[in-house]
């Protein structure tokens, strides 16, 4: 098999302030009015890559700003992917003491064909 080709939509979750692109712009969140038009994503990702989708409450913390939380996220999840995928998750959900002062859900896939 070849490259695999997922899309993704902003939830319309934000908090931090500041202007944003157009594309990152203030949504509706996801479920309020199935009638919305949503912008959608898409990405080629070819076999080997890893998927990991998160909440926002993986990123934010209260002492830095999302850019900070999103960066040190990245930044982990690189040094972790060819790990296992529990691997992964494990460093992810415990960087920082483990303590998050919001909701945590991780989806984590990778690709192997």
């Amino acid at each position: 098999m070849g490259r695999r080709r997922p899309s993704a939509t902003p939830s319309g979750h934000r908090r931090t302030p500041g202007p944003l692109p157009p594309h990152r712009q203030r949504r509706s969140p996801l479920g309020v009015d199935p009638g919305l038009k949503r912008p959608d994503h898409e990405l080629t990702l070819p076999p080997g890559s890893t998927l990991l989708l998160h909440t926002d409450g993986l990123v934010e913390q209260r002492d830095h700003s999302l850019h900070v939380g999103m960066n040190q996220a990245t930044h982990l999840a690189a040094s972790y992917a060819t790990r296992p995928l529990a691997d992964l998750c494990d460093a992810l959900l415990t960087q920082g003491g483990g303590t998050f002062p919001d909701d945590v859900a991780l989806l984590a896939a990778r690709l192997t064909h």
